[in-house]
């Protein structure tokens, strides 16, 4: 049985934890070669992984023998799919893409807490606060 610790949410973070910028690139159909886009891929992975951090209130502890490696899958493909959809947003005529809301308003907390609610593995891994 694998223990996972809890780790604190650093604001601070820069580099990517969870995906990578080539898995994110992929997803989005930019060729690895052209990197272009790498520095505005990377900011959208490090803002998903610090919303997912906020949201489910703990961080994973930093990849050990290199990226990824060590972080739960469920939370590997929350990331990944985050940072899209971030990357997305950003094309999206007054930021309608994917939004629901009438008036288009695409907001980082929905995209991550209807991630969240997609994935039981997930929910189970939200660190909760309060009295028994």
């Amino acid at each position: 049985m694998t223990t996972i610790n809890y780790g604190p949410v650093d604001p601070l973070q820069t580099d990517p934890r969870y995906t990578t910028v080539d898995t994110v690139k992929e997803q989005l159909r930019i060729p690895a070669a052209n990197v272009t886009f790498d520095a505005r891929v990377t900011r959208a992975i490090v803002s998903g992984e610090y919303a997912l951090d906020a949201n489910l209130g703990r961080s994973f502890p930093d990849p050990e023998g290199g990226p990824i490696e060590g972080i739960p899958v469920a939370v590997v493909e929350a990331a990944t799919s985050i940072a899209v959809r971030l990357y997305k947003a950003g094309d999206a005529p007054a930021g309608m893409a994917g939004s629901d809301d009438l008036f288009g308003a695409l907001d980082l907390t929905e995209v991550v807490r209807a991630e969240i609610s997609r994935s039981p593995i997930l929910m189970g891994l939200r660190v909760s606060w309060g009295v028994a």
